[in-house]
Protein backbone atom coordinates (compact mmCIF):
# COMPACT_ATOMS: atom_id res chain seq x y z
CA UNK A 1 0.00 0.00 0.00
CA UNK A 2 1.32 4.00 -0.59
CA UNK A 3 0.19 5.09 2.76
CA UNK A 4 3.65 6.78 3.69
CA UNK A 5 3.52 8.45 0.08
CA UNK A 6 -0.31 9.37 0.62
CA UNK A 7 0.41 11.07 3.86
CA UNK A 8 3.43 12.74 2.60
CA UNK A 9 1.54 14.27 -0.41
CA UNK A 10 -1.02 15.47 2.14
CA UNK A 11 1.04 17.37 4.01
CA UNK A 12 2.90 19.11 1.42
CA UNK A 13 -0.42 19.89 -0.50
CA UNK A 14 -1.76 21.46 3.01
CA UNK A 15 1.25 23.21 3.75
CA UNK A 16 1.68 24.55 0.37
CA UNK A 17 -1.59 25.60 0.15
CA UNK A 18 -1.20 27.79 3.46
CA UNK A 19 1.64 29.44 1.78
CA UNK A 20 -0.25 30.94 -1.14
CA UNK A 21 -2.99 32.04 1.34
CA UNK A 22 0.08 33.72 2.88
CA UNK A 23 1.14 35.55 0.00
CA UNK A 24 -2.32 36.50 -0.68
CA UNK A 25 -2.35 38.29 2.93
CA UNK A 26 -4.06 35.68 4.59
CA UNK A 27 -1.59 33.78 6.50
CA UNK A 28 -2.68 30.90 8.86
CA UNK A 29 -2.48 30.82 12.57
CA UNK A 30 -0.27 27.96 14.22
CA UNK A 31 -2.84 25.75 15.01
CA UNK A 32 -4.36 25.90 11.72
CA UNK A 33 -0.63 24.60 10.10
CA UNK A 34 -0.48 22.71 13.14
CA UNK A 35 -4.02 20.58 13.10
CA UNK A 36 -4.37 21.38 9.22
CA UNK A 37 -1.13 19.24 8.65
CA UNK A 38 -2.20 16.38 10.37
CA UNK A 39 -5.59 16.56 8.99
CA UNK A 40 -4.25 16.91 5.37
CA UNK A 41 -2.30 13.33 5.75
CA UNK A 42 -4.65 11.44 8.00
CA UNK A 43 -7.33 12.46 4.87
CA UNK A 44 -4.66 11.37 2.11
CA UNK A 45 -4.67 7.91 3.84
CA UNK A 46 -8.57 7.69 4.77
CA UNK A 47 -9.66 6.26 1.25
CA UNK A 48 -7.93 3.14 1.75
CA UNK A 49 -10.21 2.72 5.05
CA UNK A 50 -11.30 0.16 1.80
CA UNK A 51 -8.63 -2.16 2.24
CA UNK A 52 -8.13 -4.55 5.34
CA UNK A 53 -4.80 -4.57 4.58
CA UNK A 54 -4.04 -0.94 5.09
CA UNK A 55 -1.90 1.57 7.29
CA UNK A 56 -5.42 3.24 8.33
CA UNK A 57 -6.94 -0.07 8.41
CA UNK A 58 -4.45 -1.00 11.09
CA UNK A 59 -3.83 2.37 13.03
CA UNK A 60 -6.50 1.38 15.61
CA UNK A 61 -6.29 -2.67 15.86
CA UNK A 62 -9.32 -4.28 15.41
CA UNK A 63 -11.81 -1.68 15.33
CA UNK A 64 -10.49 -0.13 12.75
CA UNK A 65 -9.72 -3.53 10.13
CA UNK A 66 -13.53 -4.38 11.14
CA UNK A 67 -14.57 -0.88 9.76
CA UNK A 68 -11.82 -1.37 6.71
CA UNK A 69 -14.03 -5.15 6.17
CA UNK A 70 -17.59 -3.13 6.18
CA UNK A 71 -15.98 -0.14 3.95
CA UNK A 72 -14.65 -2.86 1.62
CA UNK A 73 -17.83 -4.98 1.38
CA UNK A 74 -20.05 -2.30 0.94
CA UNK A 75 -17.96 -1.09 -1.86
CA UNK A 76 -17.81 -4.48 -3.15
CA UNK A 77 -21.84 -4.53 -2.97
CA UNK A 78 -23.05 -1.41 -4.35
CA UNK A 79 -20.18 -1.67 -7.31
CA UNK A 80 -22.27 -4.96 -8.09
CA UNK A 81 -25.52 -3.67 -7.89
CA UNK A 82 -24.65 0.04 -10.21
CA UNK A 83 -22.16 -1.12 -12.66
CA UNK A 84 -22.92 -1.67 -16.16
CA UNK A 85 -22.07 -4.32 -18.67
CA UNK A 86 -19.10 -2.40 -19.55
CA UNK A 87 -17.55 -2.06 -15.88
CA UNK A 88 -15.25 -5.02 -15.07
CA UNK A 89 -16.58 -6.84 -11.99
CA UNK A 90 -15.03 -6.00 -8.69
CA UNK A 91 -13.15 -8.67 -6.71
CA UNK A 92 -12.70 -6.93 -3.04
CA UNK A 93 -13.91 -3.31 -3.03
CA UNK A 94 -11.01 -1.59 -3.21
CA UNK A 95 -11.16 1.71 -5.01
CA UNK A 96 -14.56 2.25 -5.10
CA UNK A 97 -16.83 4.10 -2.96
CA UNK A 98 -13.74 6.03 -1.17
CA UNK A 99 -11.77 6.53 -4.35
CA UNK A 100 -14.35 9.52 -6.20
CA UNK A 101 -15.10 13.17 -6.00
CA UNK A 102 -18.11 12.38 -4.14
CA UNK A 103 -16.48 11.04 -1.05
CA UNK A 104 -14.12 14.23 -1.11
CA UNK A 105 -17.13 15.62 -0.60
CA UNK A 106 -19.14 14.26 1.66
CA UNK A 107 -15.62 13.99 4.31
CA UNK A 108 -15.10 17.53 4.09
CA UNK A 109 -18.61 18.65 4.80
CA UNK A 110 -18.88 15.64 7.54
CA UNK A 111 -15.47 16.63 9.27
CA UNK A 112 -16.18 20.41 8.27
CA UNK A 113 -19.56 20.32 10.47
CA UNK A 114 -17.72 18.39 13.33
CA UNK A 115 -15.06 21.32 13.31
CA UNK A 116 -18.03 23.51 13.96
CA UNK A 117 -20.58 21.74 15.53
CA UNK A 118 -18.67 19.18 17.62
CA UNK A 119 -17.70 19.58 21.24
CA UNK A 120 -14.40 20.31 22.06
CA UNK A 121 -13.97 16.89 23.10
CA UNK A 122 -14.55 15.91 19.71
CA UNK A 123 -12.63 18.37 17.69
CA UNK A 124 -9.76 17.31 19.96
CA UNK A 125 -10.55 13.76 20.21
CA UNK A 126 -10.57 13.57 16.01
CA UNK A 127 -7.61 15.76 16.01
CA UNK A 128 -5.37 13.71 17.92
CA UNK A 129 -6.62 10.56 16.10
CA UNK A 130 -5.89 11.74 13.03
CA UNK A 131 -2.80 12.97 13.93
CA UNK A 132 -1.59 9.37 15.56
CA UNK A 133 -2.83 8.07 12.35
CA UNK A 134 -0.82 9.99 10.04
CA UNK A 135 1.88 9.73 11.91
CA UNK A 136 1.53 5.87 11.63
CA UNK A 137 1.28 6.10 8.29
CA UNK A 138 4.43 8.55 7.95
CA UNK A 139 6.34 5.21 10.09
CA UNK A 140 6.90 7.30 13.25
CA UNK A 141 6.89 4.90 15.86
CA UNK A 142 7.71 5.04 20.12
CA UNK A 143 7.25 7.87 22.06
CA UNK A 144 7.09 10.79 19.76
CA UNK A 145 4.62 9.51 17.83
CA UNK A 146 1.84 10.03 21.02
CA UNK A 147 3.31 13.60 22.11
CA UNK A 148 3.00 14.53 18.39
CA UNK A 149 -0.79 13.39 18.64
CA UNK A 150 -1.85 14.77 22.53
CA UNK A 151 -0.37 18.07 20.80
CA UNK A 152 -2.14 18.44 17.94
CA UNK A 153 -5.07 17.08 20.30
CA UNK A 154 -4.58 20.36 22.55
CA UNK A 155 -4.24 22.99 19.21
CA UNK A 156 -7.55 21.34 18.65
CA UNK A 157 -9.19 21.87 21.35
CA UNK A 158 -8.66 25.57 21.12
CA UNK A 159 -9.62 25.61 17.38
CA UNK A 160 -11.87 29.27 17.64
CA UNK A 161 -16.07 27.33 16.59
CA UNK A 162 -16.00 29.72 13.63
CA UNK A 163 -12.36 28.15 11.83
CA UNK A 164 -14.05 24.73 12.35
CA UNK A 165 -15.15 24.46 8.17
CA UNK A 166 -10.66 24.27 8.00
CA UNK A 167 -11.04 20.53 9.84
CA UNK A 168 -13.15 19.89 6.69
CA UNK A 169 -11.38 21.25 4.11
CA UNK A 170 -7.82 19.76 5.24
CA UNK A 171 -9.43 16.82 5.30
CA UNK A 172 -10.92 16.64 1.81
CA UNK A 173 -7.93 18.17 0.29
CA UNK A 174 -6.08 14.99 1.59
CA UNK A 175 -8.40 13.02 0.18
CA UNK A 176 -8.65 14.85 -3.15
CA UNK A 177 -4.72 14.92 -3.00
CA UNK A 178 -5.37 10.59 -2.33
CA UNK A 179 -7.69 10.13 -5.38
CA UNK A 180 -5.12 12.20 -7.79
CA UNK A 181 -2.19 10.15 -6.31
CA UNK A 182 -4.03 6.47 -7.44
CA UNK A 183 -4.69 7.70 -10.61
CA UNK A 184 -0.69 7.65 -11.68
CA UNK A 185 -1.11 4.18 -11.05
CA UNK A 186 -1.91 1.41 -13.46
CA UNK A 187 -5.06 0.90 -11.69
CA UNK A 188 -6.85 4.29 -11.82
CA UNK A 189 -9.91 5.60 -9.79
CA UNK A 190 -13.28 5.92 -10.34
CA UNK A 191 -13.22 10.12 -9.74
CA UNK A 192 -16.45 10.52 -11.43
CA UNK A 193 -18.92 7.71 -9.85
CA UNK A 194 -21.62 7.16 -9.66
CA UNK A 195 -21.47 9.45 -13.61
CA UNK A 196 -21.71 7.36 -16.79
CA UNK A 197 -18.27 7.77 -18.64
CA UNK A 198 -18.41 6.38 -21.94
CA UNK A 199 -21.06 3.20 -21.13
CA UNK A 200 -19.05 3.05 -17.73
CA UNK A 201 -20.51 4.05 -14.37
CA UNK A 202 -17.30 3.05 -12.37
CA UNK A 203 -14.84 4.48 -15.32
CA UNK A 204 -11.36 4.56 -14.10
CA UNK A 205 -9.38 7.78 -14.59
CA UNK A 206 -5.62 7.34 -15.17
CA UNK A 207 -2.83 8.84 -16.01
CA UNK A 208 -0.79 8.80 -19.41
CA UNK A 209 1.09 5.89 -20.19
CA UNK A 210 4.21 6.89 -19.78
CA UNK A 211 3.70 8.78 -15.92
CA UNK A 212 1.92 5.60 -14.37
CA UNK A 213 3.29 3.28 -12.22
CA UNK A 214 2.37 -0.43 -10.47
CA UNK A 215 2.76 -0.06 -6.83
CA UNK A 216 4.71 -2.20 -4.75
CA UNK A 217 7.09 -3.10 -8.22
CA UNK A 218 10.93 -2.51 -8.26
CA UNK A 219 11.67 0.93 -9.75
CA UNK A 220 7.87 2.40 -8.54
CA UNK A 221 8.62 6.41 -8.32
CA UNK A 222 7.15 6.42 -4.31
CA UNK A 223 10.79 7.23 -2.72
CA UNK A 224 11.04 9.90 -5.02
CA UNK A 225 7.79 11.52 -4.33
CA UNK A 226 8.17 11.21 -0.87
CA UNK A 227 11.49 12.97 -1.40
CA UNK A 228 9.71 16.22 -2.96
CA UNK A 229 7.20 16.65 -0.26
CA UNK A 230 9.59 16.47 2.32
CA UNK A 231 11.19 19.07 0.43
CA UNK A 232 7.74 20.79 -0.27
CA UNK A 233 7.14 21.03 3.32
CA UNK A 234 10.64 22.02 4.47
CA UNK A 235 10.21 24.99 2.02
CA UNK A 236 6.88 26.03 2.84
CA UNK A 237 7.81 26.13 6.45
CA UNK A 238 10.53 28.53 6.07
CA UNK A 239 8.62 31.08 3.42
CA UNK A 240 5.34 30.91 6.60
CA UNK A 241 8.18 31.44 9.10
CA UNK A 242 9.65 34.21 6.98
CA UNK A 243 6.35 35.37 5.99
CA UNK A 244 5.62 35.80 10.01
CA UNK A 245 8.87 37.09 11.32
CA UNK A 246 10.89 37.79 9.17
CA UNK A 247 13.75 39.82 11.38
CA UNK A 248 13.95 36.88 13.35
CA UNK A 249 14.31 34.45 10.04
CA UNK A 250 17.04 36.68 8.69
CA UNK A 251 18.98 36.58 11.87
CA UNK A 252 18.41 32.99 12.30
CA UNK A 253 19.82 32.99 8.39
CA UNK A 254 22.92 35.21 9.33
CA UNK A 255 24.24 33.47 12.42
CA UNK A 256 24.36 30.07 10.42
CA UNK A 257 26.23 31.95 7.64
CA UNK A 258 28.62 32.96 9.83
Amino acid sequence: MMGRTHASTGAAAWLSGCTVAAVLGHPPGVYELAVGTSLAAFGAVLPDIDCPSSSIAHSLGPPTRVLAWLVAWAGKRIHAATRTPLDRPDRDGHRTITHGLLFVIVAGIGFGWLGVHGTVWAVAGMTGLAAATALRALKVHGIGRYVAAVAVALAGWHWPAPSGWWQGCAIGAGVLVHNLGDRQTNTGVPLLWPIKIRGQRWYQFRAARWVRFETGADGNPEGLIRWVCGLVCAMSVFGLAYAQWPEQVHDFMASIAR
